[in-house]
């Protein structure tokens, strides 16, 4: 009776807030502020202090990767104006965007699925675990690979949220990393054994799109898969942080299987079924042209032979075989006394 009182009253978003508040607190009050689990790490500490001295802000790289590049900045501001206990003030600050981030949360569950019950269970699941990962990042990739980066188990899944995926394939991906190989990517293209379902890829992409993006990754890059495009792939810790990955928008996938191919690792593919979008009301995020032109630029940057040599070649051939074409109708008709050479054209 109190949960559906809760469900269906009107403040239930207090109920998840102030919950939020409350384990975040107690985490702040009850951790070493500098133990491994603390919510900001010692590393941001020490940048903060030193952007405080005048000293810069850190090189590249030499940051964890948990949290925005402005988040030395926040501390350290917050440290300027509570010099005694600015840590604790900074991790206290941490709470309440903490507990921001819970409300963000609830009020797009319910922008997305439009059900208040779902929106109050995930959002509770989210309120009552300090160390529950979720990045407010500018775009979804972001926050894919700040969850890759909290992962602590041996293997990493991922898939889109809407649906099209059957997370029942999960134990034939595992199946394959238990074989040896570093990424297994699934294929919905019935290329390479997939299957998909009528109204679950628009035309353009199903018949032109993936297809060619697939073939000149298997063409330039020797990319052993025959749908680049896959949302669901496994791969293996220490695989994901060899790659390094850079890319932070739809080439993020794409990156990942370029790096893949360069660095020789074991790449293996699982038929899947691709299913309609089971979002509701929600346009999709892709967008045809941009997102196919970003794909071929990205392809282009990692091979330079097909943006520079090749064509430069096929130039010069072109070049030279009409030099040749026009080479017997060329007379030199005389000799300037300052050497000049004049060419009559017959």
């Amino acid at each position: 009776m109190l949960l559906t009182r809760i469900l269906t009253g009107k403040n239930m978003v207090l109920y998840i807030l102030l919950l939020a508040f409350i384990s975040r607190l107690a985490v702040v009050l009850s951790i070493d502020p500098f133990g491994s689990d603390t919510i900001d790490g010692f590393d941001y500490h020490n940048h903060a202090l030193a952007l405080l001295n005048g000293e810069g802000y850190p090189a590249r790289g030499s940051l964890p990767f948990m949290r925005p590049p402005l988040y030395p900045m926040l501390l350290s501001a917050v440290y300027y104006f509570f010099p005694h206990d600015g840590y604790l003030t900074a991790r206290l600050v941490n709470v309440f965007l903490d507990v921001a981030t819970c409300f963000v949360f609830y009020k797009l569950i319910i922008l997305i699925w439009e059900n208040r019950k779902v929106a109050f269970l995930s959002s509770l699941v989210y309120a009552v675990n300090p160390l529950f990962i979720f990045f407010s990042a500018r775009v979804r990739v972001e926050a894919l690979m700040g969850g890759i980066e909290a992962a602590n188990g041996k293997y990493i899944i991922m898939g889109d949220a809407d649906d099209s995926y059957d997370w029942l394939d999960i134990p034939k991906f595992v199946a394959k990393l238990d074989d040896g190989f570093d990424l297994v990517q699934g294929c919905r293209l019935p290329s390479g054994g997939g299957r998909v379902l009528p109204g679950a890829m628009p035309f353009l992409h199903r018949w032109w799109g993936n297809p060619m993006f697939s073939f000149l990754a298997r063409l330039w890059f020797k990319t052993p898969v025959h749908d680049v495009h896959c949302g669901m792939r496994a791969f293996t810790e220490p695989f994901y942080k060899r790659l390094e990955l850079r890319c932070t928008g739809m080439e993020f996938a794409t990156e990942m299987l370029i790096n893949a191919s360069f660095l020789d690792c074991k790449i293996d593919e699982i038929p899947i079924t691709l299913y309609p979008d089971g979002r509701i009301g929600k346009a999709p995020h892709l967008k045809t042209f941009r997102d196919g032109w970003r794909h071929l630029r990205h392809y282009l940057m990692y091979s330079p032979r097909w943006l520079f040599l090749f064509p430069g070649t096929m130039l010069m051939l072109l070049g030279f075989a009409g030099f040749l074409i026009g080479l017997p109708g060329v007379t030199i008709t005389g000799i300037g006394a300052l050497g000049s050479i004049t060419f009559s054209f017959t």
